[in-house]
């Protein structure tokens, strides 16, 4: 599927202040993708309440974008080094 380059510069311009943020912010930036309302109808767990659902499902992604953050700037100074 072929992004239009509006949403290519959307989606660069995210993870510029995704990266700039502070925790708070950038949590609060994972909540409004659309992914995570997505995923929080596709997944129904009877015991959790959606509030509980939605705010797991935001920090793990929120982890996860962590996670890729540093592996990029471990993979780049590695790069440096050579």
């Amino acid at each position: 599927m072929k992004k239009r380059k509006n949403e290519e510069e959307y989606e660069i311009k995210w993870w510029k202040d995704w990266l700039e943020a502070d925790l708070l912010e950038k949590e609060k930036m994972v909540e409004k993708l659309p992914i995570v309302n997505e995923m929080c109808d596709f997944i129904h767990w009877k015991k959790i309440p959606n509030k509980i659902r939605k705010h797991l499902l935001v920090i793990t992604l929120n982890g996860f974008f962590e996670d890729l953050e540093s592996a990029m700037y471990t993979k780049m100074r590695n790069e440096k080094k050579r």
